[in-house]
């Protein structure tokens, strides 16, 4: 029921507001849309660091509006992405991230979806935060496994299909919030001090893609965070199928 009326509240507002995405307590925004520095941040001087086996791919190769990071954790096993912790605000906040599983062969001019080779990984780190994607070969459904001081939660998730992941902490109630395409599907009551030096995205194996990673100096709202889902700046494919759908005609086209 609180899902639903957040959604009722979005639609009204996007009436307005343009589906643009949240802009107020926004500090760090990483698009990965220049090719030659692909690490920058776009609001703030917090650059990344890219490890091991990443690809940037352009713009008419990533099936979105906007660029993609590639990681090709089925190539070499340690390939990741470092943020440091460095201005990031410690009270409440909010990080945002995009991601899809499954990758494509590097050579841009044969992106045939890759089903060999891949295995569980890595898809976020942070301390004692950390996010794990579960390849499951004996089960149709592949597991997301969130992991916060000690306690763990399990979703079924899809292959070759983004997904909105956002992580919350709030000062007040001291504890974090774990959102999955706009749904709220668990509490963790935790300290803020389980963070670590740094945001890591990707290793261990993680083989697949990220997009617009975002940080907030405050915890969203359940609207807002229902705003970004939908907005138009940032991953601006429809949610959920979308991409599903091209990845498995290109596969088919290219098998032909």
């Amino acid at each position: 029921m609180k899902n639903l009326i957040y959604i009722m509240v979005f639609l009204m507002g996007s009436l307005a507001y343009g589906n643009q995405v949240v802009l107020d307590g926004l500090e760090h925004f990483w698009g990965f849309e220049d090719e030659k520095n692909p690490m920058e941040d776009d609001r703030g001087n917090l650059d990344g660091q890219a490890h091991g086996k990443i690809q940037h791919v352009p713009v008419e190769f990533s099936y979105t509006f906007n660029d993609v990071i590639h990681l090709h954790g089925n190539l070499e096993r340690q390939t990741f992405i470092r943020i440091p912790n460095e201005n990031l605000n410690q009270n409440s906040w909010s990080l945002e991230f995009w991601f899809g599983y499954g990758v494509h062969s590097e050579d841009l001019e044969n992106q045939e979806a890759e089903w060999i080779d891949l295995g569980d990984g890595t898809v976020f780190e942070w301390g004692d935060i950390r996010v794990t994607y579960i390849y499951r070969t004996d089960q149709p459904d592949n597991t997301l496994l969130f992991r916060i001081d000690g306690r763990e939660y399990t979703l079924d998730v899809d292959i070759f299909t983004y997904y909105q992941v956002v992580i919350n902490y709030n000062e007040r109630e001291r504890g974090y919030n774990i959102w999955v395409d706009s749904v709220n599907y668990k509490f963790f009551r935790a300290s803020s001090d389980i963070v670590g030096p740094s945001l890591v995205f990707g290793g261990n194996g993680f083989s697949g893609r990220f997009n617009d990673v975002k940080f907030y100096n405050r915890t969203l709202k359940g609207w807002e965070i229902v705003q970004n889902f939908y907005a138009k700046r940032g991953l601006v494919i429809e949610p959920k199928g979308k991409l599903v759908t091209t990845w498995g005609r290109i596969k088919h086209e290219v098998g032909n």
